[in-house]
This record gives C-alpha cells, structure tokens and sequence, in this order.
C-alpha cells in the first residue's frame, strides 16, 4: 500500500510528529511504502508562497518548480491512504493545511 503523510506542525518534536513517527514507524515496519512531507517544517528554506506585491489580490505567488507541485501532487495522486497530522489550534487545523 502507498501511503502518504502530511504533518503541519511547526513544531518538533511535538505530540503532532511524535504520532506521525510512530505511525510511518509501524506502516513501514508492516511493509507499506510511505512518503511523508512535513509541511509546518518547511520555514524559510523553502517557503511555500512568496510575497510579490502589497496590492490587494497580489499578494502573494506560489514559487516556480515548487517542491508541493513537483514532489508531493504525483505521490499523492498514486498514494492508497493519505494521513493528516496537525495540532488543533482553537479546534482548527494548522494554517500550513487551511485554505482560509
């Protein structure tokens, strides 16, 4: 089975990617192919969207060859499960993971 993890907490360790440890710890131990993409570790080395412009509407781009579209988009097209890991913030979910 092809599995796909996305984490979004900045925070590490934390409780969020503790239990995504254990969790691809055990897929993988039961012979499943895991790919797993921590979102909220991302930062500055490589930001998902960049400022542009401060008009509004303009504010911000998503970088060219972007590592969610050229690595992250195929294997979860291919993925059998997908796995979201994110801390609750006010009974939402991470802001790496919201479209808000």
């Amino acid at each position: 089975m092809k599995i796909v993890i996305l984490t979004g907490s900045p925070h590490n360790p934390g409780a969020s990617n503790t239990l995504a440890d254990y969790f691809e710890k055990g897929a993988k131990e039961a012979g499943n192919e895991v790919f797993r993409y921590d979102a909220g570790l991302q930062g500055k080395v490589n930001p998902h969207f960049l400022q542009v412009e401060s008009k509004p509407g303009m504010e911000i781009t998503i970088p060219d060859h972007d590592e969610i579209e050229a690595e992250v988009m195929p294997k979860l097209l291919e993925a059998d499960l997908v796995v979201l890991v994110s801390s609750l913030y006010y009974f939402g979910i991470n802001a790496q993971f919201s479209c808000d």
